[in-house]
Formats: C-alpha cells, structure tokens, sequence
C-alpha cells in the first residue's frame, strides 16, 4: 500500500488506513503504522461508517471511493493483490495488483474490473456479507 500511495498521491489520490474494529488501541495502531507505512494516514472507523460505505467485509481489503454530485461511492472493494490464496498460504510474490488496476481504472476515466476471489484476511466485527 505504500507502494500505491508513493505511485498515486501526485495524481491526488488520497489513502487512509482504516481500522475498523472498535477492539483496536490507539498504540497498535501507530505500531501497525510505523511497521507498514509511517507516512500514512490513519483513521479509526470504530462506528463503521466507511465500512457501510465501502462494503468492506475484511481486513486487509482496498476501497475505491470516488465522490461524484450525489456524495461519496465505492466503485472497487475487494482484494489488494493474489499475493494470498487464503489465510496461511500465500504466494511469493503477487501476479495480479488488484488494488492498482482499480485506481488506474478510476483515473483513466474507466470503471475498474472486480478481483478474481474474494478477499482473504480476517472478518470485521459487524460487517455483512456482499
């Protein structure tokens, strides 16, 4: 994620990281943070708006949100990349950067393709299933 916001901020895409869960503590945030992405930002989210929002249902996953006349509206959820096959298996590297392809999709005025599976990592307390 790092990567992307490096690669996609100069185009005025903005990245958050999310914490969704209202068990999250400020100190693991800031200690995820530093290991992950110091320069980052973060939000805590325990009310779950942008879970609604996003329709998020685990974590790690990417959210597109692009704001249009209405307000503001998910046009990609899901997988980041196919680095993991599931929870405990994951490949060497990734072949496909979901996540990527979604915002160039957004920025090049097209509406970005959904992942192939669905995201793995863990559940976020009180999401529903797409």
């Amino acid at each position: 994620m790092a990567r992307l916001r490096e690669e996609f901020s100069p185009r005025g895409v903005r990245f958050w990281y999310v914490y969704p869960n209202t068990t999250e503590q400020p100190a693991g945030i800031v200690a995820h943070q530093r290991t992950f992405d110091h320069e980052g930002e973060a939000l805590q989210d325990t009310g779950g708006s942008l879970v609604r929002l996003s329709h998020a249902i685990v974590t790690p996953e990417v959210a597109v949100l692009v704001h249009s006349p209405n307000g503001w509206h998910s046009v990609y959820t899901g997988r980041i990349d196919n680095r993991y096959v599931r929870l405990g298996q994951e490949r060497p590297t990734a072949t496909e950067h979901y996540g990527q392809d979604a915002i160039a999709a957004v920025l090049a005025g097209r509406i970005p393709r959904l992942a192939a599976g669905a995201p793995v990592g863990c559940a976020i307390m009180g999401s529903k299933p797409r």
